[in-house]
């Protein structure tokens, strides 16, 4: 079959008209946008609820002659092996881990012990080795802070995972 000219400029033409030239076609960015949006809502969302649940208040032990050093300071280790109460005029308390984890009951009534003897104490520095998990820290931290009969240790500050 032979193309005549007449062929060959309609061809010409339907491929000029198909194909746009290089740099002017059209970019859709609706689905683009649609879906930025809905990232930016579940994002703010979801940290405006991780924020409010994960709140933790704690202070940094502070030294030095403006701070002045309490007569107890009370410190509580929690290692991996055992949690240790320590301080001033106190004898150190060792509680065993067991098979299960800590026993921060123990841990409520060595406080009480502790208060007993310090009723005007109301500080606590905690600690912890660098492989216990972040939710023993807290467990041992809300166990210093009260017991069933009330408030123990309410001023609980962190200190850096040293002995």
């Amino acid at each position: 079959m032979r193309i005549t000219p007449m062929m060959r400029k309609l061809i010409r033409r339907k491929l000029r008209r198909d194909a746009p030239e290089p740099g002017q076609g059209e970019l859709n960015i609706v689905p683009f946008l649609d879906i930025v949006v809905n990232l930016m809502l579940f994002l703010m969302a979801t940290t405006s609820a991780v924020l409010s649940i994960s709140q933790v208040e704690a202070q940094l032990p502070g030294y030095g002659p403006r701070h002045g050093r309490h007569a107890l300071a009370l410190a509580v280790v929690v290692a991996d092996e055992a949690i240790l109460v320590r301080g001033r005029d106190v004898d150190p308390i060792r509680i065993a881990r067991r098979a299960d984890g800590y026993d921060f009951d123990a841990l409520t009534r060595a406080a009480e012990s502790v208060k007993l003897r310090f009723p005007d104490e109301h500080e606590v520095t905690v600690s912890a080795d660098p492989g216990v998990p972040y939710e023993d820290v807290i467990r041992a931290m809300d166990a210093l802070r009260r017991s069933p009969s009330g408030a123990l240790f309410p001023d609980v500050l962190v200190a850096a995972g040293v002995r």
